[in-house]
């Protein structure tokens, strides 16, 4: 994904590379920066999906799902929340 500051908040709009996290036992999105950390949660709501090319909001953030990665792979590359 990339992601940015909320627009109506933001002063100046930067994307950055991140990862959309899906937690199904909690029905909780997490979006992670390209280091792992944390930028933003939220809970998925009722009958929401997440489809490549859409754009999720978060409290404080937007992000735009570019593709989908295999679980394993992305266990693999950080330590997921």
């Amino acid at each position: 994904v990339t992601y940015a500051a909320d627009l109506v908040t933001a002063r100046r709009i930067s994307l950055d590379d991140g990862v959309v996290w899906l937690r199904h036992e909690a029905l909780r999105i997490v979006l992670l920066d390209e280091h792992g950390r944390t930028v933003d949660t939220r809970f998925l709501r009722e009958g929401e999906s997440i489809e490549i090319g859409g754009i999720l909001s978060f409290p404080c953030h937007f992000a735009r799902v570019h593709d989908r990665i295999p679980v394993a792979t992305a266990m693999a590359g950080s330590s997921a929340p």
